[in-house]
């Protein structure tokens, strides 16, 4: 019998990190592999009689793993992979919760400049992060390239927001950034590009979300139209451009520019 050639090119490999854990039985998740093959993943064990469960993170890269774990913490998650191999997350030092990133065996804490909490939630391969920073005037989303620190705030606005989706981008390699802002009108899309803030608005829509960017700039966005098939609105995903908004069948993917 001949193999199938499609199947016969596949090779797999055994995601095994040798972390141990109490009682022997243990769980390994995967969340995220970038372009060069590393993967971020985690070792959990299930809590039992008053006994809180644990999950430790881990990093695998070529064949070899390293357990995540900030020195002198309490406790460190890890949410992020990028295609730079930085992993982003959060540790608890006993004095709080702080924001760190990972590469090369060197964990950096990040800290927004006046904050009293600071988030991460993306990173681009160019060495872009995104993040959220909590402080007197309430939450305001940032990027930090290498230290240097720009707050995103929508002219005008009352709320300027940006988001982490599960797959996608809300931030790409230089530096556009999609989020959502609220004024008097309600809630809107913006596109953020070298300092400038565009309101994503499809025509004719009650309101237009962007989910995702890449690295052209192209945004991925979804709204609800109403049309004379369908009494209820439903939500069209749609692309958009500078130059040109187009609106696919029902149900499709579009994308946006």
């Amino acid at each position: 019998m001949t193999a199938d050639p499609l199947i016969a090119s596949y090779s797999y490999t055994l995601i095994n990190p040798p972390i141990s854990t109490p009682g022997g039985y243990r769980s390994v998740s995967l969340s995220a592999i970038n372009n060069d093959g590393d993967i971020l993943g985690s070792v959990n064990t299930p809590g039992s009689r008053g006994v809180s469960g644990t999950t430790v993170p881990f990093l695998y890269h070529d064949g070899s793993y390293t357990t995540l774990a900030v020195p002198d913490a309490v406790l460190t998650t890890a949410s992020r992979l990028d295609e730079a191999g930085r992993v982003i997350g959060t540790y608890d030092d006993g004095l709080g919760r702080r924001a760190y990133v990972y590469q090369n065996g060197t964990y950096t804490q990040i800290d927004a400049p006046g904050a009293q909490l600071t988030t991460l939630l993306q990173g681009t391969a160019s060495g872009l992060l995104l993040g959220t920073a909590f402080d007197s005037r309430g939450l305001h989303p940032f990027i930090d390239d290498n230290g240097q620190f720009t707050t995103l705030a929508v002219p005008g606005a009352r709320g300027t927001f940006v988001s982490a989706p599960y797959s996608g981008s809300s931030i790409n390699e230089a530096g556009d950034v999609i989020g959502a802002y609220t004024d008097q009108t309600g809630t809107h899309a913006f596109f953020y590009h070298s300092g400038a803030y565009t309101t994503l608005a499809f025509p004719g829509a009650s309101s237009t979300t962007a989910a995702s960017i890449n690295k052209s700039g192209d945004v991925l966005e979804a709204t609800p139209l109403q049309t004379t098939l369908a009494p209820i609105p439903f939500s069209t995903p749609m692309a958009h451009t500078g130059r040109l908004t187009t609106r696919i069948a029902p149900e499709t993917s579009t994308v946006c520019s």
